[in-house]
């Protein structure tokens, strides 16, 4: 078990953080416009517009947390990315999430996934890997399986092992490419042996 924090309570983007994980996605990915999805307190959209060194959307479901992002409207969605009525006006490049996929139950997982896919071209994400699960983390499988399902979906993937948080110590990190997904996304390798 690894020595962090399992209690999916924490948040992972901070104020203190957020530059400097802003300047990674910008320098690995050659973008500077994304969603950021499960964007928490929304301190990625929030620095991006402060700094004005690119044009992050953060897209947040939980309401409590939506009202606290201290951001412009125009930079922030409420909505619920792992929900069946779940869409975006605009398809991005790129999406991020951080901490996010872990909290979404198995039953909701295809959904998330299908939403993710068809929103966006490529993803970054931190996945919760360590630790066991529980009602706020219900998906923490290896890093392992995680590959697999990445594999039997068609979701090209690399292994981010130049990520420069530390803090995510409980976390795999992934740049995905969602090019060659299909619509029906087979959840069956999130399943624990």
């Amino acid at each position: 078990m690894a020595n962090c924090d399992g209690s999916g309570s924490s948040a992972s983007v901070r104020e203190d953080n957020a530059e400097r994980l802003l300047r990674y996605i910008i320098n690995k990915t050659n973008t500077n416009k994304f969603v950021d999805f499960g964007t928490g307190l929304g301190y990625l959209p929030k620095i991006a517009h402060d700094l004005k060194i690119a044009n992050v959307i953060g897209v947040e479901g939980n309401k409590e947390l939506f009202d606290k992002i201290d951001c412009p409207p125009e930079v922030k969605i409420l909505a619920d990315v792992s929900s069946a009525s779940f869409s975006l006006t605009t398809k991005f490049e790129l999406s991020t999430s951080f901490e996010l996929i872990e909290h979404i139950p198995r039953k909701l997982q295809k959904q998330l996934w299908q939403n993710l896919s068809s929103s966006t071209n490529k993803h970054l994400c931190s996945i919760h890997t360590k630790n066991d699960e529980h009602d706020l983390h219900p998906v923490v499988i290896s890093r392992d399986m995680w590959e697999k399902f990445f594999k039997v979906n068609g979701i090209r993937f690399e292994y981010l092992y130049d990520f420069p948080l530390k803090s995510f110590d409980c976390s795999d990190f992934w740049f995905l490419d969602f090019t060659n997904v299909t619509v029906d996304i087979d959840i069956r390798a999130l399943n624990r042996v």
